[in-house]
């Protein structure tokens, strides 16, 4: 299911049968990483290239996003993380948090999402309100994401590099 998402087509299992171990774990893009302890009520949704691994209590799967996916330039497929343990993400740049409270609403490119929690919904949209206006500037599509949560962002886009 990973091959889908844009990860790799494998995940790596590591443990120590006896005695300590220390496993050093490295994203492939240059930026933060960020660990969330996922208490197994919440489920995560993580954008395309963003996962580094996770507890072996957390349940990994690639959905299926539909015409938002299609119409925002980071693919048809993210994937979703939930149950008990600890969960490290990557992000090309700087990893920042917006913390949304209440129904409150923010809109950022979709490029630059890395993960929220399903407390926050989200709809894609074009950047501007005319098509052409849209073309010219070469921002494509945001996301509208309102809600109750930790909102992480990336400072660049890989489609800035």
């Amino acid at each position: 299911y990973m091959g889908l998402h844009g990860e790799h087509a494998a995940v790596s299992t590591y443990h120590c049968p006896e005695g300590t171990a220390e496993v050093i774990l490295a994203a492939s893009d240059l930026g933060d990483l960020v660990t969330i302890e996922l208490d197994g009520t919440t489920t995560w949704t993580i954008q395309k290239g963003s996962f580094v691994c996770a507890s072996p209590s957390v349940s990994l799967k690639t959905s299926y996003l539909g015409m938002s996916g299609f119409m925002s330039s980071e693919g048809l497929f993210v994937m979703r993380a939930e149950g008990k343990g600890t969960l490290v993400l990557s992000s090309y740049g700087s990893i920042m948090t917006k913390q949304l409270e209440g129904d409150q609403e923010y809109i950022v490119d979709t490029g630059h999402l890395v993960a929220w929690p399903a407390t926050i919904t989200y709809t894609v949209e074009k950047a501007s309100k005319r098509l052409f206006d849209t073309v010219v500037s070469k921002e494509g599509f945001v996301a509208r994401c309102r809600g109750t949560g930790r909102l992480l962002i990336q400072t660049h886009t890989r489609h800035e590099a």
